[in-house]
């Protein structure tokens, strides 16, 4: 018969406390990702017009990433469709933030351990994509300490899990609360740079979406087969807010933006 040491499993070398910075991401999944029903909705976009307009920069020695324009496009798209940016709160009632606000993951080191923490734009949609790509970088390559933002909620990991589940909870009853700490009125996660072509990231926001890699795909043009340069692109949103039709207009908008775009200064 099988024996167990039991000591020994609990004394396992390999068992550590998770780290500290993973707080972050678990308390939002926990308080915001879990109560959600998910639903997800995928798209390839046609990235030509995103190229041009990243190369038309390029010539003049400005960077622009496809995650700013996309952070603008979505954001541009939440201003027609506010159900994309509403929350469900106690009493089967909805919240909708006036403030369109992107968020995105932000990937740090800290004592070696890799954590994620959550960057914020505000309004987007009334920036410029060099500002936006300007602000990404900083994000990217800055401190933790030196972005408000960041080192506020890297100090927030370090309360006790009662007192930063209560603020959490608070948040999820009075959105004038959870905006203190949390004002993004959508989520993005960008892997496509590691290669990943398919990204689904849990809803912490009703609308969260995921970017993966451009490739170059043979894609039907009318009666033509042609080669584009396409982006697959998700959508993880609420159900409980948003029914699929809703999800799916707000999505296409997303991706009319970005295949046909709008006038942006280069």
């Amino acid at each position: 018969m099988l024996q167990l040491n039991y000591q020994s499993l609990v004394a396992a070398p390999n068992i550590r406390p998770l780290p500290i910075g993973r707080r972050v991401v678990l308390d939002l999944l926990a308080m915001y990702g879990e109560p959600a029903v998910t639903a997800r909705l995928f798209y390839d976009i046609d990235m030509t017009w995103a190229n041009k307009l990243t190369e038309s920069f390029a010539a003049k020695d400005i960077r622009v990433t496809p995650t700013a324009l996309l952070i603008k496009a979505i954001s541009m798209a939440q201003i027609e469709h506010p159900i994309s940016r509403s929350v469900l709160i106690p009493g089967e009632r909805l919240f909708t933030f006036d403030n369109i606000t992107g968020g995105f993951t932000v990937e740090k080191f800290v004592d070696n351990d890799p954590i994620v923490l959550f960057g914020e734009i505000a309004t987007p949609h009334e920036r410029s994509v060099v500002d936006i790509t300007k602000e990404l970088k900083e994000y990217h390559d800055a401190e933790i300490d030196s972005i408000p933002y960041l080192k506020q909620q890297y100090d927030f990991a370090h309360l006790p899990f009662f007192i930063r589940r209560t603020i959490m909870w608070l948040g999820t009853v009075f959105p004038s609360f959870r905006l203190r700490y949390v004002r993004s009125t959508f989520g993005l996660t960008s892997l496509g740079s590691l290669g990943t072509t398919v990204v689904s990231a849990p809803p912490v926001s009703t609308s969260v979406f995921g970017i993966g890699a451009i490739e170059n795909r043979m894609v039907q043009d009318g009666e033509e087969q042609l080669v584009k340069p396409m982006m697959t692109v998700s959508l993880n949103f609420d159900h409980r807010v948003m029914d699929g039709g809703q999800a799916a207009r707000f999505f296409l908008d997303v991706k009319k933006l970005m295949e046909e775009g709008w006038d942006e200064a280069v």
